[in-house]
């Protein structure tokens, strides 16, 4: 292919990029390798395809033909692929199940790697989770407690929980016991507690007590953040719009976009050093006639 012809293709991409934003669900290896194309070109406009192949370890022409689809990857090449991207243990496994789907040489083969990708969500493999089995009050601070297991300076010491969230020890030995009995934490036998998984919580419509009263929790510690935490670590913001009632479910699809892509990122990397809180609600604010 001409340079002429790279350059059509990154300025395609590009366009893309602006398209994933709102509509990418990752259904195949290809999406996420223009994904994490778009990611790049928009930290840096002058990097190019040619750059985006040689840091994947592949020529030009090679990728050109994998992304229009001429060609596929091996499974031992996307594993290199997924490596230099930076995708490590499910991330990874998850790329190369993707792989495996187009390509593998039997049914059985894809038809496994299928049942695998099932179980994930853009990359994060997720388990999802009722209210209805939860059999202790929920709140903001028992979340926190599992994502502060993920960081890489997490200890393993009750008295350092608490006083990361500003709570009692008392009341973070109580929610740790009732993390590692709900399953939701996992304890070794050197007594050290671990976040295995991404679980992702739902309530039933028996259950809206439990769900308000998480809700009213999480609302508290957003509003309490507005004199705890430096202006520039946090952002709240109120938007107030007026709309076609019959597009209200197209606005969900676009906020379950926004939170796939938020949860790729954060699993990306296994050198996490903050545990952050993102707040969204959609409401009508009209009265019922």
């Amino acid at each position: 292919m001409s340079f002429l012809g790279y350059r059509i293709l990154s300025r395609d991409l590009i366009r893309k990029a602006k398209e994933t934003v709102v509509k990418n669900h990752f259904k195949n290896y290809r999406s996420v390798l223009e994904y994490e194309f778009a990611l790049k070109n928009k930290k840096n406009p002058a990097y190019s395809l040619r750059a985006f192949a040689r840091d994947l370890g592949l020529s030009p022409s090679k990728l050109s033909e994998i992304l229009s689809n001429k060609q596929g990857l091996s499974v031992t090449r996307a594993i290199s692929v997924g490596n230099k991207i930076g995708y490590r243990d499910e991330k990874l496994a998850w790329f190369c199940n993707l792989v495996e789907v187009e390509h593998s040489r039997s049914q059985i083969g894809k038809k496994s790697a299928l049942k695998k990708i099932l179980k994930y969500e853009n990359g994060v493999l997720t388990r999802n989770i009722s209210l209805d089995q939860i059999n202790f009050p929920l709140q903001w601070y028992h979340l926190a407690i599992r994502r502060l297991t993920s960081l890489s300076t997490f200890k393993h010491d009750t008295h350092w929980v608490a006083k990361k969230l500003g709570l009692s020890f008392e009341k973070t030995q109580k929610a740790i016991n009732n993390l590692i009995k709900a399953r939701l934490l996992i304890q070794k036998e050197d007594g050290s507690i671990k976040n295995l998984d991404n679980i992702s919580i739902y309530s039933s419509l028996m259950n809206t007590k439990a769900l308000k009263r998480i809700s009213k929790s999480i609302h508290l510690s957003s509003f309490l953040s507005l004199d705890r935490c430096e202006r520039e670590y946090r952002r709240q913001s109120i938007h107030i719009l007026s709309i076609k009632k019959a597009d209200i479910p197209q606005v969900y699809e676009i906020i379950k976009d926004f939170e796939d892509k938020l949860d790729n990122l954060t699993y990306k990397s296994d050198k996490h050093d903050e545990v952050v809180s993102v707040l969204i609600s959609v409401f009508p604010l009209t009265q019922k006639d």
